[in-house]
């Protein structure tokens, strides 16, 4: 219920009108089998028997004989039939079709839910656990727990009703088929509740291992084929896929184990319900209508008591589904992903860090500790200092991706947080020490998470020549800029995908421009030739570096040396070089 929008309760409050209106359809066609099969078996009976109902129908229809009333009826039936299983298929169909789209609705909004949270959210997080759940357990939830759950209610009503048709035809009869059906359904579920229920967080387990170990194999495939450690991740897989395949069919097998004990019940109290009629001398012409009644509902309880505890054992089966879902629907905040957001902060004077501290979940020391600095508007900026020493986090923490924890950054006096943070991002393109390319082509990967209308070629085409990549990519790729570059840029060189992250970052034409190690992958002559792009942009934009190699920050107009979280030493290089030991070992000049 509380997955369900308000237009979706609605719209399975009229499903369930839905249901019930087909069960009574249905009621009426299985109730008039018993005076059709007796009038065809004794046709005085309407009159000897002075059957009130009966004889209102006789008379409403205006009939002039036993045999016009018989054709009567025997029409209703047929027609009561014809609309019932009709209604069936309807309500089916609608049913089907709202909880499938339901599918659609949940995975969008949970993908919405997660691309919401903060930066920190996903360095606490599992991306293969949050795959999984946007389509797996999604997937799983609408498939076996929202599906099931109206297939259970759909077969409910019907078992209901025909259970209360029949108990106003013969109470005594109906009451022990009620309690026969009743006890074997209540063994065998307090038989195996404890086994579904085990199975369930067998399944679960089972899946998390699964995606976690193929979203691994898949992603570190170059250093599993170096180290030959293919075999490793199919052992490491196929345990729990085993134990997958294995509580998929007990929970499967369990689901149908009523059917053979129903059936035995249902005919042996037929036969029993026959001999015990035979035995207190009831004329054939009695037994067989009753009997018919009793057939033919029969014929429709059947499949739907069977159904009923099939779907009540998938439903306990993947409740671990809707339970990872509802967790996190309810613990995350639900934000619709917002229109894209044009204005940018006014960034004229300085960016003030303000006796910041930032502290990773469950780390034991800060990884930035009570850090002051201010980078002014329109200049070149570098960082550097030992791997650990919080440059990476500094720079998550100028993004806006991390807020910190104690502490503020201002621009020109402005604090930033969670509602100016997307118009000072606006600000800001970003180089990363690994690019990621998605599967597509260079243009797409160059304006990154635009959709092709929203490209710009001659922006992609101007930021490409800027990056040093654009030679390349028209005089050496077959396409061009429509060259598909493969799954993570598998076809390019480390270099080449390093220029088509730069490039990413120069097509928005940013205010501010933060590259970290965006030089590591490059070559000596390409680097020199960003460079020297970079020292085009001098003055214009505010450039902030994270580098190892010294030769990048030269020219910065200042540089931060950091250590253990703080800022050890500022000056530009030359300074640096004369005065810090420290600083000379890591330019790795004596």
């Amino acid at each position: 219920y509380f997955l369900l929008t308000p237009k979706d309760r609605r719209i399975s409050l009229l499903l369930l009108c839905e249901m019930c209106v087909s069960s009574l359809i249905n009621i009426f066609g299985i109730a008039l089998i018993f005076p059709f099969m007796t009038l065809v078996l004794n046709p005085n009976f309407l009159f000897r028997q002075n059957n009130p109902t009966l004889l209102f129908l006789y008379k409403l229809f205006n009939c002039s004989s036993i045999h016009d009333f018989l054709i009567l009826l025997g029409t209703m039936v047929f027609i009561f039939l014809v609309i019932g299983n009709t209604m069936l298929a309807f309500t089916l169909w609608s049913s089907t079709r709202f909880a499938l789209f339901r599918n659609y609705t949940l995975s969008k909004r949970l993908l919405e839910c997660y691309l919401n949270q903060p930066y920190k959210f996903f360095l606490e997080h599992n991306s293969s656990t949050l795959v999984k759940n946007v389509m797996v357990e999604v997937n799983n939830l609408v498939q076996y727990i929202l599906l099931g759950c109206i297939r259970l209610l759909d077969q409910s009503i019907s078992v209901l009703a025909i259970l209360l048709m029949l108990l106003v035809i013969k109470p005594l009869l109906s009451i022990l088929v009620l309690i026969s059906f009743g006890g074997v359904y209540a063994i065998i579920y307090f038989t195996v509740k404890n086994k579904i229920l085990v199975i369930s967080k067998k399944l679960t387990h089972a899946r998390d291992v699964m995606f976690k170990v193929t979203n691994e194999g898949f992603g570190g495939i170059k250093e599993i084929k170096c180290l030959n450690r293919e075999g490793n991740v199919v052992q490491n897989f196929s345990k729990d896929a085993y134990d997958f395949a294995y509580c998929s069919a007990n929970a499967t097998t369990i689901g149908q184990i009523p059917r053979y004990a129903l059936e035995i019940v249902a005919f042996g109290s037929v036969v029993l319900a026959l001999l015990y009629l035979l035995i207190k001398n009831h004329p054939i012409s009695t037994i067989i209508p009753l009997l018919s009644l009793y057939v033919f509902a029969g014929y429709r309880l059947m499949p739907s008591l069977q159904q009923v505890f099939a779907y009540f054992t998938q439903m306990k089966t993947y409740v671990g589904s809707l339970d990872v879902i509802y967790d996190d629907v309810k613990r995350l905040p639900f934000v619709t992903c917002a229109n894209k957001e044009t204005a940018c902060l006014p960034f004229n004077k300085e960016l003030f860090l303000d006796n910041i501290t930032f502290c990773y979940q469950n780390s034991s020391k800060p990884a930035i500790n009570k850090l002051s600095l201010k980078i002014k508007s329109k200049s070149t900026i570098g960082f550097v200092g030992l791997t650990g020493a919080g440059k990476t986090t500094l720079i998550d923490i100028i993004l806006g991706l991390l807020q910190p924890t104690f502490g503020a950054m201002m621009i020109d006096n402005q604090i930033i947080d969670n509602n100016n943070v997307r118009i000072w991002q606006n600000n800001i393109s970003y180089v990363p020490q690994h690019i990621y390319l998605c599967d597509d082509t260079i243009a797409s990967n160059i304006a990154f998470g635009l959709q092709n209308s929203e490209i710009n070629i001659e922006n992609v085409k101007k930021a490409a020549a800027m990056a040093r990549i654009s030679d390349f990519i028209e005089n050496e790729l077959p396409n061009g800029y429509d060259t598909v570059v493969g799954e993570r840029g598998v076809r390019l060189s480390g270099g080449q995908i390093q220029r088509i992250g730069i490039a990413r970052a120069l097509y928005r034409d940013p205010e501010v421009l933060i590259l970290d190690e965006a030089t590591s992958s490059l070559d000596g002559i390409t680097e020199d030739a960003i460079l020297q792009a970079i020292g085009n942009i001098k003055n214009k934009k505010t450039v902030i570096m994270i580098a190892h190699r010294f030769s990048t920050i030269k020219e910065c107009d200042e540089i931060f040396f950091m250590k253990n979280g703080v800022i050890i030493d500022v000056g530009v290089f030359d300074e640096l070089f004369a005065r810090n030991g420290d600083f000379r070992k890591m330019a790795k000049i004596r």
